[in-house]
């Protein structure tokens, strides 16, 4: 068990040096949209909402983009390490470090809400509870499915990949996050204002998690998206190990 252990995190070490070995614009991505965020939650607490889902769209690029670059995914298959170990490996130290972000900001929204409650702001800490945990379990979902993917498409051969084209990927993520966060903004302004009319579904869906929000101070909604990201999260992982050992590389 403990050489399991030992072998799991030397594999997380490797993939962590790798990711921080030649250029890797995405890191100064993830690091300005941390920023930015954490700047905008202290003025608006909602904004740290946003930021699981849109960060949900780079790490996986970020930690395993070089090694697609450079062509380095058949290293593994002369290590001794088994294929389960590097599934192991790299959903360990992507969700870690996914939940570790996301805890961080968390933590950013509870002062921040704090902080506007003491300049008389009437904001109640349970509002933020189950529309956080439905944005992390969205993060959560985005990134276990892009493992998988990732894990699919690993050995593959192509014209872009020889040209590349991890860059352009990069740039699309890039484009793709910056339109959705841009679109996710003005649509938070139109309802906090008042401007956006409410679709009588989406009346619906609000009074039904209004209902459970208010069950047990928001704790039951919490721990119901919560439990749905694992579940989720696990079920890819146990596709992607399944798929993983039966692929060619």
């Amino acid at each position: 068990m403990n050489n399991d252990r030992k072998r799991i995190f030397s594999i997380m070490r490797a993939d962590l040096i790798m990711m921080n070995g030649g250029r890797n614009n995405l890191k100064l991505i993830v690091l300005i949209m941390c920023l930015t965020f954490g700047a905008m939650t202290y003025i608006a607490p909602f904004m740290a909402i946003l930021l699981p889902p849109l960060m949900s769209f780079f790490l996986v690029p970020m930690l395993f983009g070089n090694e697609m670059k450079y062509h380095c995914e058949r290293l593994n298959t002369v290590l001794p390490v088994s294929r389960k170990d590097v599934a192991d490996s790299r959903f360990l130290l992507t969700m870690s470090l996914y939940t570790g972000i996301s805890l961080l900001f968390y933590v950013f929204m509870v002062l921040a809400v704090i902080n506007q409650q003491h300049q008389g702001i009437i904001l109640f800490l349970s509002s933020f509870n189950a529309p956080y945990a439905a944005a992390f379990s969205t993060g959560a979902v985005i990134i276990s499915g892009k493992l998988r993917k990732y894990f699919s498409n690993v050995g593959k051969s192509s014209g872009e990949a020889k040209t590349g084209g991890i860059r352009k990927a990069g740039m699309k993520e890039y484009i793709r996050a910056v339109v959705v966060s841009g679109l996710l903004i003005f649509l938070f302004l139109l309802v906090f204002a008042d401007l956006l009319p409410t679709i009588p579904l989406l009346e619906f869906v609000a009074d039904l998690m209004r209902i459970l929000g208010n069950a047990a101070d928001g704790m039951l909604l919490f721990a119901a998206f919560l439990t749905i990201a694992a579940l989720s999260v696990t079920y890819r992982y146990i596709c992607t190990v399944c798929e993983y050992e039966d692929k060619e590389l």
